[in-house]
């Protein structure tokens, strides 16, 4: 599928708790999210507004980033043979979110499975729609999903970049990895200033190529082929799920320890950075949630301070207060400091 970008955009044919972040400088980044009791976001706050306090201590914020400066984003979207019936839903949602950024706005762009493959790399959105850049959007051939693996080349792609910056996962499930784990991520997600959302897309034991167990079991035999030979027996169901359907569907335990996981995977992500964590059950409601996450990200401030403190790595508290009446802040609740040294 072949998304072209124009001038309107792609087409196809109360305080939530948050997590930590670790700073390995002097200077401590901290994306919020201001609103009010009605969950409206509010505008137009100026530094003075602001209070930072690290392990109970008032800081000094050495610098403010209002909505109005521009981000980095970078979107990684899983494209694995699950969501093949998907793709022009999945399509039309990254459009949809690629068209609501910014052109100051910078933007990264990959689709990923068992391996990764990046579509676009840095580029500011004005030059994407001068040069009417075509995206192709396509199901890769594997049906595994290696978040983790996907995950930890984005972060380390993201960690030289400068200014604000957010990261949108979305994946309907998770597989084993070849490198990287869960907690791999949640620690390099806690080292930088990136915000990260999430978005989870429902029940996978619902795809139409999930067959009753017995009946994949008597076409393999037929065929003569293991069922690890995906090449042949793709089309019947994915080989990592041969053992575990029985009447068409998961186990009801197997089931609920497999959606556990994987939304126990994006909530922590997700809160660990700051950012908001979505699950759909159905894709049509992808675009809404692209639209709403797009939104959020031209009313996040951030605030930069340097720690008054100069002691060694420690964990501490971080709290952001803002002067207004009724008003709620989204901010990371702990800060990880590797070296701090008073501001010069």
């Amino acid at each position: 599928m072949l998304l072209p970008v124009c001038a309107l955009g792609i087409f196809v044919g109360s305080v939530c708790p948050q997590e930590t972040i670790r700073v390995d400088t002097d200077l401590i980044r901290v994306p919020v999210v201001v609103f009010d009791r009605d969950g409206r976001y509010i505008p137009n706050l100026k530094k003075g507004d602001f209070a930072v306090l690290e392990a109970g201590k008032l800081q000094e914020i050495d610098t403010f980033s209002t909505v109005d400066e521009p981000i980095t984003v970078y979107l990684l979207l899983d494209t694995s043979g699950t969501m093949r019936p998907f793709m022009d839903d999945l399509g039309r949602a990254a459009g949809i979110f690629m068209s609501a950024l910014r052109p100051s706005d910078r933007l990264f762009f990959s689709i990923f499975a068992d391996g990764e493959v990046s579509l676009i790399k840095n580029e500011p959105i004005e030059k994407l729609l001068k040069v009417n850049k075509v995206i192709a959007i396509r199901p890769l051939a594997s049906k595994a999903t290696f978040v983790y693996d996907a995950v930890d080349g984005v972060l380390k792609r993201f960690a030289s970049i400068k200014g604000r910056k957010a990261i949108i996962l979305f994946s309907d499930a998770l597989s084993d990895s070849r490198r990287a784990t869960a907690a791999d991520n949640f620690r390099d997600a806690e080292e930088q200033d990136a915000l990260i959302y999430t978005v989870r897309y429902g029940d996978v034991t619902s795809r139409p190529e999930w067959v009753a167990a017995r009946s994949v079991q008597k076409q393999v035999a037929e065929s003569h082929h293991s069922i690890l030979h995906q090449d042949r027996v793709e089309q019947i169901v994915p080989w990592w799920d041969v053992e575990a359907v029985g009447d068409g569907k998961l186990k009801r335990k197997e089931l609920e320890a497999q959606k556990q996981r994987t939304k126990g995977y994006m909530d922590t992500l997700a809160a660990r950075t700051g950012g908001r964590s979505f699950e759909i059950d159905k894709i049509e409601d992808l675009a809404g949630v692209f639209e709403q996450i797009t939104l959020e990200l031209r009313r996040t401030y951030t605030l930069s301070y340097y720690s008054n403190s100069d002691s060694g790595p420690e964990r501490r508290k971080l709290e952001v207060k803002v002067n207004v009446p009724n008003a709620a802040v989204r901010a990371k609740r702990e800060v990880i400091i590797a070296h701090a040294k008073p501001a010069p």
